[in-house]
């Protein structure tokens, strides 16, 4: 066989290669067309498949056009943050002491910090008694609020507020237990949080009416929410089957100082630590204060995988904040300049260069209706991610095993990792295709569609993915 024949074959089998691998491309694309426009969703549905080895867009539709992605947004973060604070950041939160007796709390915005937190702190001050008590916390306090937030969200657990001295995740959790109908609940607290006499205002009925578009816990959610210096009201209509039922409480805005003050007069209270003249706010650490215990948060890593799989708002805006924090001393990381902070960083830090066409930023977790992402710009920023870090795709949900997919798209179970996104009239979903146990592809899918339809748009998403499972 002539050398010159040789090279002629091989050229033939690259291109018949290349024809049968576009052939599976076009017929894939053609396949998710179709059910996508049996659902009569098309111009609400942008999908994109980026082949990681080769950083290439290999399946399109709708692919540039811009969504709210909803929780996907914790995904920018995860990246950014890994890439700028490093797996092994943790967050340090202070105790110091002056000569006249006053005790400053150094908030660090760990978003794990704890009522138990506080308290080992002050176990070298247990059985004395202290001066002033000052809080020390200037960052990204205000606005509370990010843009596209809207106040219903932050009466719902998801929306407890991010602020740098928090505590307890800035929420409460209680559980419910339906008494006799026309008879208030039987309602207590989680142990280990902040206490909080109970104005129970709770009816129990056989059946209760309430908003179709939401379940029992985020309708009970919304009417909770009624906090009273004098005690936390807990009102609503209780149908006559609960038995135990969680309910979260997140502090609303006009409450979170008074709820965090109320947080560390307890936490010396339990210590038996006295206050002689009572807790006050403080821009920083005064001159000569020694440095007297300080913990930290669990590492990144930990928090970021936990803040995907399970898609905890909290924990992702804090470090979304907490990271944009680091080199913005000179002003507070507050939401009115952080998304563009974070997209040119995110740009420096993953070689991409995305534009306003690609990527606006708002918040980090995705609870912002103003977020908004081109499922190719969400696919590509994946598949770099792969490039960076190989383990990267383990930190999100595994189809049919864990996280929020722990009941979705079971007949793909390990070849799919991906998060989830949801708000009113939003469904997403994005991550990457696992072949022989490796990420092949990184995919996203957007649908930001009618309000009334969230199980048909995840029935579609679920669909999607099995064809994308198999055909490439």
């Amino acid at each position: 066989m002539s050398k010159g024949f040789l090279m002629k074959k091989i050229f033939f089998l690259i291109i018949a290669f290349s024809c049968c691998i576009f052939g599976i491309q076009v017929q894939a694309n053609a396949l998710i067309s179709k059910q996508i426009s049996a659902a009569d969703l098309v111009p609400n549905v942008g999908v994109a498949v980026y082949e990681i080895e080769k950083q290439k867009l290999v399946l399109g539709i709708n692919e540039s056009s811009l969504y709210t992605p909803a929780s996907l947004q914790k995904i920018i973060t995860a990246v950014y943050v890994l890439n700028k604070l490093k797996r092994g950041y943790a967050a340090t939160t202070k105790v110091y002491k002056n000569n006249q007796g006053d005790v400053f709390i150094q908030f660090s915005g760990d978003p794990k910090f704890s009522l138990k937190n506080l308290k080992t702190l002050l176990k070298s001050f247990q059985g004395q008694s202290v001066g002033k008590v000052y809080l020390v916390d200037t960052s990204y306090q205000l606005p509370l609020l990010s843009p596209g937030w809207t106040i219903a969200a932050t009466q719902l657990c998801y929306g407890a507020l991010t602020t740098k001295s928090s505590i307890g995740e800035n929420r409460l959790v209680a559980y419910v237990t339906a008494g006799k109908i026309g008879k208030p609940a039987q309602i207590e607290f989680k142990k280990g949080q902040v206490d909080y006499p109970i104005i129970n205002q709770t009816v129990t009925k056989k059946l209760c009416y309430t908003d179709p578009s939401v379940g029992w816990m985020d309708q009970m959610q919304r009417d909770n929410i009624d906090m009273k210096r004098e005690g936390l009201v807990i009102k609503g209509c209780v149908p006559h089957d609960f038995k135990n039922f969680k309910v979260c409480l997140p502090i609303k805005p006009d409450d979170i100082d008074y709820y965090l003050k109320k947080a560390v007069g307890q936490a010396f209270d339990e210590s038996k630590v006295l206050i002689k003249k009572g807790i006050f706010r403080a821009c920083n650490i005064p001159a000569g204060a020694v440095l007297i215990s300080s913990v930290e948060s669990p590492l990144l890593i930990d928090m970021i995988k936990d803040s995907l799989k399970d898609s905890d708002n909290f924990v992702t805006d804090s470090l979304f904040k907490a990271a944009v924090d680091i080199d913005e001393s000179k002003f507070p990381a507050n939401w009115s300049f952080a998304g563009k902070v974070v997209r040119k960083e995110l740009n420096y830090l993953m070689g991409l260069t995305f534009t306003d066409k690609d990527l606006k930023i708002e918040d980090g977790s995705g609870l912002s209706m103003y977020n908004r992402v081109s499922a190719k710009a969400l696919s590509q920023l994946l598949a770099k991610m792969h490039q960076k870090d190989s383990g990267f795709y383990k930190m999100l949900p595994k189809a049919g095993a864990d996280g929020t997919l722990t009941d979705r798209l079971k007949s793909v179970k390990g070849k799919i990792w991906a998060k989830t996104g949801t708000l009113n009239g939003i469904n997403t979903l994005a991550g990457y295709i696992v072949k022989n146990g490796h990420p092949k592809y990184s995919f996203a899918i957007m649908i930001n569609g009618p309000t009334d339809q969230p199980t048909r748009n995840k029935k579609l998403i679920d669909q999607i993915v099995r064809s994308l499972t198999d055909s490439f």
